[in-house]
């Protein structure tokens, strides 16, 4: 880095390094409440989670790292409605609670090496607030098997970005599948996945927040034990101008 456009100026380099990693620790009870209506089940389950938020770090000489815990939790519920073994319909709501960590931490090591430049300033406060916040999240699905190779399939979610920055709307993301069996050995299946976001007025247009559309298709192989999952997403990313990309993913796995 030159701090000036003359070949005689001096350099200096700038090393700067960060990265934040989520444990979370959970246990989940889930209950089926007795049948009310015939072929008709109701549950209702919860989820308690421990989390250990790390935060790392590093500019030039000082360094941060600071360990944060908190708690969250979810619940939700799915309502069922079976005729018979592969002919039902359900229904799920699904809410995940706010999670946000707080925390007054200080920089260690030589502080002056946090400035580039010949003239840093005298005094330098370690003392820095560090902040992390996950918004809630309300998600509504339902799963339709109306035959014995045919299912349906959908969610719509809602993540509350408000409840943490004003200059977020809230975030809806949309998606579905359709998925066939053709026999007992291939299934395939085709589906969409739609995320909207959006700034608030007040909002710097500058920050890259964008709507993304992907199509997917998928295909799975059993034979015997051994699962071989295929599937493709085909996206765009959609601000002003397209941006298209693609994913492929392939998963094998053993049924003991």
């Amino acid at each position: 880095l030159k701090l000036s456009n003359s070949p005689d100026a001096p350099s200096y380099t700038d090393y700067f390094d960060f990265n934040r990693v989520l444990f979370n620790y959970s246990i989940s009870l889930s209950y089926t409440l007795p049948k009310f209506i015939k072929n008709s089940f109701f549950t209702i389950a919860i989820r308690y989670g421990f989390n250990n938020y790390l935060f790392h770090e590093t500019s030039n000489s000082a360094h941060l790292n600071e360990s944060f815990y908190k708690s969250d939790y979810a619940i939700g519920t799915v309502y069922t409605l079976r005729k018979e073994e592969n002919d039902y319909f359900q229904l799920g709501l699904y809410y995940e609670s706010k999670l946000s960590f707080s925390k007054t931490s200080q920089w260690n090591g030589d502080l002056q090496s946090m400035f580039v430049g010949p003239t840093p300033p005298q005094f330098i406060n370690p003392n820095i607030k560090l902040n992390a916040d996950f918004p809630p999240t309300l998600r509504f699905d339902f799963d339709i098997s109306p035959s014995n190779n045919i299912k349906l399939l959908g969610s719509i979610s809602d993540v509350y970005w408000r409840t943490i920055d004003d200059l977020i709307k809230n975030e809806m993301e949309y998606s579905g599948s359709f998925d066939y069996s053709i026999n007992k050995l291939i299934s395939a299946s085709i589906g969409f996945n739609y995320l909207e976001r959006k700034f608030s007025e007040n909002s710097d247009e500058g920050f890259f927040f964008v709507n993304e559309l992907f199509i997917t298709a998928g295909i799975l192989i059993k034979y015997e034990n051994i699962n071989l999952h295929l599937a493709i997403a085909d996206g765009q990313l959609i601000k002003n101008k397209t941006i298209e990309q693609t994913f492929f993913n392939t998963c094998i796995s053993y049924n003991f």
